[in-house]
């Protein structure tokens, strides 16, 4: 049976954002469906991807095991009109033009066994509905990624054969090992500034090996091993050269007990010299030879950057996180507080930069400008100091450091990268510097229609699971504002609470920030200089006056800028969360009144939002 120590992570994990207690899954729902590419060995692996028969509207073909079978293309690329030479092979299709289910019934109509559709949009992956003709195809539809279309695309435009296998657990093979995608022990984040790295040895930014692994196959295995090999290259350029290497064991692994989290007790210092990438490559074996091999393996990277920090996968190249989904709690039209949690070892870095990117909940919106809600984006950075070291953020332990504001202009649109300046908004001034061994949390504000960019291949449980049951414990934190405490890291006890979203979770109250959230982490750069700085710049010619302070009922806000713009004033509790919005219009010198009656007792903050900047006013309401 599936080991109890598993079933909370595997529950939260597919049941992303869900309110509530996890309940226990099927080890065939925890690994997941799987597609994997055979051959040609140079795109070979397993690959991420939904599929149309799994959902709340579900259509087409089911998924069940094959194994070598052929992927074929054809001269009409987008499927929307007669297919032809496709029959016994899969349909490899376009995204775009028509329906999903348009695509589908003409692959199908053509003699394919199965489709194949690839996005137009890098990383990301959707559910596909099934539109007018769908409900008419019993074929499996999959959908992949537009990297691994295009992988399969340019083989058999060179002539090469695609093979691949799909199954919902395993092949019926006795010897199967697999390593479950997106389980692998992530490193401190996906990229981390040299300048924070270098001579590192907090244990923030400690690395680990482990990964869950299932037995797919029908015979016990023994000698487990999960080896895990780092290797380093230069970013100059050069030869990769070994860093790193461990493995975990187990000496049995029934079939009946199919999934377990391996990981070794060490763990190691980076500790880098030169910017550049550490490649983590995985594989696992047992005495008896596998008989499918093709998914024994998984690997990530990891990127020493030049002042980019970045909890999910960053494309160095293009210089933007990788983007996979949208996110938020459920579909709540309460304002929503989201974003990761960033370590910085060595302060006087000058905070500069955001970038982060937006969907609208309204699918049919093309421009964030169009959205009723507001027509900016705010975020804001929290530094946390845990005073009670119990891992978990309350009211008390953050201190809001700084703000970055967006004002929305048509060439925004739904979906595209975003880059938000930062400003020290609380003091004024123009720029705000980072200090030493802090956390930093990086908080957007949702308000009730975005949802925020989200990397769902990474994942960090299994990092925080090695921390807590390596030679020296120590508590990690992975995920958007997750604080587990390190005693409750076994995953039946992991913290399922959900913040801003709800007041009470299983009937207990909420005072913290904890967010548990397996299968993604948002797609959220953190950019700093790459220099320190010792002096802080001159402060801006605008301003914010509160009175009284503390107030009890009503709150006189001065507003004094240094030109007439468009103006909203916010007002957020301790934690980020938006307890009050309202639209001032165009203003540059103004009084207001803001009535706080409605709100608790405590610390809040006043927003004063304008074009592209903002002024951060702290003030306690009493009685």
């Amino acid at each position: 049976m599936l080991k109890s120590t598993f079933t909370r992570l595997s529950a939260v994990a597919v049941l992303l954002f869900s309110f509530g207690a996890a309940s226990a899954q099927t080890n065939a729902a925890i690994l997941g469906a799987r597609l994997i590419v055979e051959s040609p060995s140079s795109i070979s692996g397993q690959k991420d991807f939904t599929y149309s028969s799994n959902g709340t509207s579900p259509w087409g073909g089911t998924i069940t095991p094959r194994t070598h079978e052929e992927v074929a293309k054809f001269s009409d690329s987008l499927g929307c009109s007669t297919i032809s030479g496709v029959t016994g092979k899969w349909a490899l299709v376009y995204r775009g033009n028509c329906e999903f289910g348009q695509k589908a019934l003409n692959a199908q109509n053509a003699g394919a066994i199965g489709v194949i559709i690839w996005n137009h949009t890098d990383n990301e992956l959707i559910n596909m509905a099934a539109g007018s003709v769908g409900n008419n195809v019993t074929i499996p539809v999959l959908f992949v990624t537009k990297k691994d279309g295009t992988d399969m695309n340019n083989q058999l435009n060179n002539g090469q054969q695609v093979f691949i296998s799909l199954t919902n657990w395993g092949f019926g093979y006795a010897n199967d090992l697999a390593i479950i995608l997106g389980t692998t022990a992530a490193s401190p984040g996906m990229a981390v500034p040299l300048n924070q790295l270098s001579g590192a040895t907090s244990a923030a930014y400690r690395g680990y090996v482990g990964a869950a692994v299932a037995n797919t196959g029908t015979q016990t295995q023994n000698n487990v091993k999960l080896s895990c090999k780092v290797n380093f290259t230069p970013a100059s350029g050069g030869t990769s050269t070994p860093f790193y290497s461990d493995s975990a064991t187990l000496a049995t692994f029934a079939p009946g007990d199919s999934i377990d989290l391996m990981s070794s007790p060490r763990s190691f210092n980076f500790m880098p010299t030169q910017t550049g990438t550490y490649n983590f490559q995985y594989n696992v074996s047992a005495s008896a030879p596998d008989q499918f091999l093709y998914d024994n393996h998984d690997q990530f990277s990891f990127s020493v950057t030049n002042n980019v920090f970045s909890r999910g996968r960053y494309d160095i190249v293009n210089q933007k996180p990788v983007v996979t989904g949208y996110s938020r709690v459920n579909t709540t039209s309460n304002p929503w507080t989201w974003g990761p949690m960033i370590y910085v070892n060595k302060g006087n870095y000058i905070m500069q930069t955001l970038q982060f990117a937006l969907a609208d909940q309204d699918t049919s919106k093309h421009s964030l400008v169009t959205s009723a809600a507001g027509q900016f984006i705010d975020a804001y950075i929290f530094k946390w100091k845990d005073l009670n070291n119990d891992g978990l953020i309350e009211k008390n332990e953050l201190s809001l450091k700084a703000g970055a504001f967006k004002t929305f202009t048509t060439s925004d649109s739904t979906k595209k990268m975003m880059n938000v300046q930062i400003g020290d908004t609380i003091g004024n001034s123009l720029q705000v510097l980072t200090e030493d061994s802090s956390y930093y949390w990086i908080a957007v504000n949702l308000g009730t229609q975005f949802m925020l960019s989200n990397d769902g291949n990474q994942n960090y449980y299994m990092r925080a699971y090695s921390a807590a049951h390596g030679t020296n414990p120590s508590k990690d934190f992975w995920g958007p504002g997750v604080m587990i405490r390190k005693e409750d890291l076994t995953p039946s006890d992991t913290i399922k609470a959900i913040p801003f979203g709800v007041t009470t979770q299983n009937s207990g109250s909420i005072d913290s920030s904890t967010f548990d959230q397996q299968s993604a982490v948002p797609a959220l750069a953190f950019i700093t200089s790459m220099w320190t700085a010792n002096v802080k710049p001159v402060t801006n010619d605008q301003y914010v006056q509160l009175y009284p302070n503390p107030a009890i009922n009503n709150l006189n806000v001065r507003i004094a800028l240094d030109r007439e713009e468009d103006v909203y004033v916010k007002v957020m509790d301790a934690m980020g969360k938006q307890v009050m919005l309202e639209h001032i219009g165009k203003t540059q010198n103004k009084n207001i009144n803001v009535n706080i009656s409605s709100l608790a007792n405590g610390n809040y903050y006043l927003v004063v939002i304008g074009e592209n900047r903002g002024i951060i006013k702290s003030f306690v309401k009493a009685d």
